[in-house]
C-alpha cells in the first residue's frame, strides 16, 4: 500500500478522478467512494493486480 496527497479531484458524474502525489509520482486514481476525498487530504492507495494498465511512453 502506498500513501499519498490528493493534489486534484475531478466530478466525473458517478465518480470521481484524483490526481494523488505519492513518493513513486503522481497517481491518476477512479472511484466512486462517497464522501469524495478533499484536495489536501492524506489517503492510502492499494492496487488490485487485475485494475493495472501499462501504458505505451
Amino acid at each position: 500500500m502506498w500513501t499519498g496527497t490528493v493534489e486534484v479531484r475531478t466530478y466525473l458524474g458517478e465518480s470521481y478522478q484524483y490526481e494523488v502525489k505519492t513518493e513513486l509520482g503522481t497517481m491518476i486514481v477512479a472511484s466512486s467512494l462517497h464522501p469524495p476525498k478533499a484536495v489536501g487530504e492524506q489517503v492510502g492507495l492499494r492496487i488490485a493486480p487485475e485494475h493495472v494498465v501499462f501504458l505505451d511512453r
